[in-house]
C-alpha cells in the first residue's frame, strides 16, 4: 500500500508504458516525458493549459480526503478522479476501456465508484469523468 502521491506517479508510469493507451493518445516514444505529460496529466487542468491540448488526452488527480472511512486506521479509502478530454466519442470510449483495463490488471482493490459526462473547460473538447477508489496509506 502506498501514499496517494506515490500512487499518482506509479500510475503515470503504468499508463505511459501501456501500448494501447499510448496508441490512443498519440504517444510515439514513452521515454519522451514532455510529450507524455502533455497527454497524460497529473492534476486538475486549468483552462489556459487545457486549451493548447491534443484532441484526446486525460488527466487524473487525488480528490482530497478529510477523514478515515475504513475500519483500519492505517489505511484510507481515497478517490482518484480521471477526466478524459476528447473530440470524438468513439476514441474516448476506447481510452476509457483501456485505462480501466490497466487499472483492473494491476490493482485489484481499485474500484470504479462513479462515472459520467462532465463540464469541459477546454474549448472544442468534451469531457467524461470517472472515479476510482484505491486503498492508500493514511
Amino acid at each position: 500500500m502506498k501514499y496517494a502521491l506515490e500512487l499518482q506517479d506509479e500510475l503515470f508510469d503504468l499508463f505511459r508504458n501501456d501500448n494501447t493507451i499510448c496508441q490512443l493518445v498519440g504517444i510515439v516514444d514513452s521515454s519522451d516525458l514532455k510529450d507524455c505529460m502533455n497527454r497524460i496529466r497529473r492534476g486538475i487542468q486549468p483552462v489556459a493549459t487545457a486549451n493548447d491540448s491534443p484532441s484526446l488526452f486525460f488527466s487524473y488527480y487525488v480528490v482530497p480526503s478529510y477523514g478515515i472511512n475504513t475500519k483500519n486506521y492505517m489505511a484510507n479509502t481515497g478517490i482518484i478522479e480521471f477526466d478524459i478530454y476528447f473530440k470524438h466519442r468513439g476514441q474516448m470510449v476506447k481510452l476509457f476501456k483501456a485505462i480501466n483495463a490497466a487499472l483492473k490488471k494491476n490493482y485489484e482493490d481499485m474500484v470504479l465508484v462513479a462515472e459520467g459526462n462532465n463540464e469541459s473547460p477546454v474549448t472544442g473538447l468534451n469531457s467524461y469523468m470517472f472515479r476510482v477508489e484505491p486503498l492508500v496509506k493514511s
